[in-house]
């Protein structure tokens, strides 16, 4: 298989192939093919096509300029991933028990509560893109050589936006696994289930938000000093991605 036919060349071409949805069968190639050249060169495209999708879904100049250089780019996508597999570990912990409830004490064996780690992959994903789009906007606050104070009241206000990622990204994990439940041990009623999916979810989102909170001070990084000064707030040029081959 060519890479051509797996990923898309550019980010045009993804919005019709779906870019993002590849991401498991580039894995898998892996695994079964053992090609690590092929693999690193699909993630790059793949890399750039999310970084052109980005630049895209903003209408904000400086946004898009921010966006758009790569060193800026690479560093906000590791904050927002090393970020959102942090905030993981306390769903996976949860997850875990649950797991084992439900296999060994309630009796239904490994494999189908190994269905409550199913969600897990999505609340993932809900995480990074929303502590991305937290980072970016630090950053933007920011710029390249910021004051103590700002660096301050950014930390503060990171704290307040990691609780919200968290507190999203957890309950997002624990509904759909309540409504994984309703398979298993269902309530009498449909509207009974959901209150009670909807209500644990609730609850156990405000210590997944405490969790992640606990880096926000962490996630206000400043513009890499190579992007150099970010244009004033209503710049209006033509802006140039970097190029996709």
């Amino acid at each position: 298989m060519g890479s051509t036919d797996l990923v898309p060349k550019d980010e045009g071409e993804s919005k019709s192939s779906g870019g993002l949805s590849l991401v498991p069968m580039i894995w898998a190639h892996l695994f079964l093919t053992g090609d690590v050249r092929q693999h690193r060169a699909w993630r790059e495209r793949l890399e750039k096509i999310e970084q052109s999708e980005a630049v895209a879904q903003t209408s904000d100049p400086r946004e898009k300029e921010l966006l758009s250089r790569p060193a800026a780019w690479k560093k906000i996508r590791s904050f927002s991933y090393w970020a959102a597999t942090f905030g993981l570990t306390a769903g996976l912990a949860w997850t875990t028990w649950l797991v084992w409830w439900y296999a060994v004490q309630l009796e239904f064996g490994w494999l189908r509560a190994a269905a409550y780690l199913l969600p897990i992959p999505l609340a993932w994903s809900v995480a990074r893109d929303l502590f991305q789009k937290s980072v970016t906007s630090s950053m933007q606050a920011l710029g390249p050589s910021p004051t103590i104070e700002q660096r301050a009241r950014e930390s503060i206000k990171g704290i307040g936006k990691s609780y919200l990622v968290g507190f999203s990204a957890a309950f997002t994990l624990v509904f759909l696994q309540g409504l994984i439940s309703w398979f298993m041990t269902p309530a009498p009623t449909i509207w009974l289930e959901l209150w009670l999916d909807l209500k644990d979810a609730l609850y156990l989102a405000v210590y997944g938000g405490a969790v992640t909170a606990s880096i926000g001070p962490l996630l206000a990084p400043k513009v890499p000093s190579s992007s150099g000064e970010l244009p004033p707030g209503d710049s209006s040029g033509a802006l140039r991605l970097p190029e996709t081959s």
